[in-house]
C-alpha cells in the first residue's frame, strides 16, 4: 500500500498523478473502516482527501501552519502526517482524537472543534507572524480551511473582516464540496458557487426552492383562506370564499307595549305633594303648585319612541326620574 510508505508530507512530492489516485482510495477506505468501528465523522472526511493531498503537496507542513474548520474534516490530515498506525484507536480511550490535537503531532496547530472559529485563529497567527523577526523567505504561511456549512457562523465573518482590515497575509481555502454532518443547507453556499449547480457534485441533496421575490410576494391573501389554509385551525371560523362572518351582536330586546311619560302633570304634582309647617306660627299652608316641567325628548323614557328592536345594546334601563315610571296610571294614587 502506498499510505504505508507515507510518513511525512514531504513524501508526496514523489508520487506522480496515479499514484496520488491510489492514495486518495486508501485513504478513504482508511477512514470508513476506523468510522465503522469506533464511530467519528464520515461524510466530511471523505469530501476532503484530494484537498487535503493538494495542500500537503504545496505547502510545507509542519512550517506552515494548516488549519481546518471544522476540526473533524482533520481524518486525512492525520493519514498524511505519521498517524496511520495509530488511527484504528480513533477516538478510542488513550487512542488518537477525533480533533486537530498539538499533543499528537507538531502538525496541529490548533484544538477546535467548534465551528466557524479558524479565521480568529488565523487571524491571531497572521498577526504574530507578522510581528516575529525573521527571514522574508522563510516567512511561515498561514492556510486555513474553512468549509461551506462553517462559513454561515457569525464568528467566521468577525474573522474575515478582521483578516481584510488588518491587511493579514493569511490563504483562506473555501471547502465547498456540501458536506459537513450532513449536507450543507445555505444560500450563501449556492451565491458563493458563481451560478454553477448547486448540488451537481452532491446528487444525495436536492436543490432549494428559488427565494421569494418582492415582485411576487404577497404580504396578506385577497380572502382570508385562499393563500391560508391554516387561518381556519387558529380562528376557529370560516375561511372558504365566502366573507367572513360579521361582528357578534347581542339579540334584540323582547317586544314591549309603548311606555307612558314619566312627566308628571302640574295637578297631580300639587295632589300628591305633602302639606308644609312653618317653623314660626306652626300654621299649616297648602302646598304651592310646581312649576311645570319642561318636556325633554328622552331616548330611554319616551311614550311616542318604541324600543330598538336591532343593535348591540340590550333593552333600554329603567327611567331615572321616577322608580315606577313604567307603571300603569291605576297604580298611581289619585290616578
Amino acid at each position: 500500500m502506498i499510505l504505508d510508505h507515507v510518513s511525512t508530507p514531504a513524501d508526496l512530492a514523489a508520487l506522480d498523478a496515479d499514484e496520488l489516485d491510489l492514495l486518495a482510495d486508501e485513504l478513504r477506505s482508511a477512514i470508513v473502516d476506523a468510522v465503522m468501528t469506533h464511530g467519528g465523522h464520515l461524510g466530511s472526511n471523505l469530501g476532503a482527501v484530494e484537498l487535503t493531498i493538494a495542500l500537503h503537496r504545496v505547502f510545507d507542513s509542519p512550517h506552515d501552519a494548516l488549519l481546518w474548520d471544522t476540526g473533524h474534516q482533520c481524518y486525512p490530515h492525520k493519514l498524511l502526517t505519521g498517524r496511520s498506525d495509530g488511527f484504528a484507536a480513533l477516538r478510542q480511550a488513550d487512542g488518537m482524537s477525533g480533533y486537530p490535537s498539538r499533543a499528537e503531532s507538531p502538525h496541529d496547530w490548533v484544538e477546535n472543534s467548534h465551528a466557524s472559529t479558524i479565521l480568529a485563529y488565523a487571524h491571531g497567527l497572521a498577526t504574530a507572524e507578522a510581528l516575529r523577526p525573521t527571514d522574508p523567505g522563510r516567512r511561515r504561511r498561514i492556510v486555513a480551511v474553512i468549509g461551506d456549512g462553517s462559513l454561515t457562523g457569525g464568528m467566521a465573518f468577525e474573522g474575515l473582516n478582521n483578516l481584510g482590515h488588518a491587511g493579514a497575509d493569511c490563504i483562506v481555502v473555501f471547502n465547498d464540496n456540501g458536506r459537513s454532518y450532513a449536507p450543507t443547507a445555505s444560500r450563501l453556499r449556492a451565491a458563493l458557487r458563481g451560478g454553477r449547480p448547486i448540488d451537481a457534485d452532491v446528487p444525495s441533496v436536492s436543490a432549494p426552492a428559488p427565494a421569494p421575490t418582492l415582485s411576487t410576494r404577497r404580504r396578506w391573501p385577497t380572502r382570508p383562506g385562499s393563500s391560508r389554509p391554516w387561518a381556519s385551525a387558529i380562528t376557529g371560523r370560516s375561511t372558504g370564499t365566502t366573507a367572513p362572518p360579521s361582528r357578534r351582536r347581542w339579540p334584540p330586546p323582547p317586544s314591549a307595549p309603548a311606555r307612558r311619560s314619566c312627566t308628571s302633570s302640574p295637578a297631580r304634582a300639587a295632589a300628591t305633594a305633602p302639606p308644609r309647617t312653618t317653623r314660626s306660627s306652626g300654621s299649616t299652608t297648602p302646598p304651592r303648585p310646581s312649576p311645570a316641567p319642561t318636556r325633554r325628548r328622552s331616548a330611554t323614557c319616551s311614550a311616542t319612541s318604541p324600543p330598538p328592536t336591532t343593535g348591540w345594546w340590550r333593552s333600554p334601563p329603567p327611567c331615572p326620574t321616577r322608580p315606577a315610571c313604567s307603571a300603569s296610571v291605576s297604580a298611581t294614587p289619585g290616578g
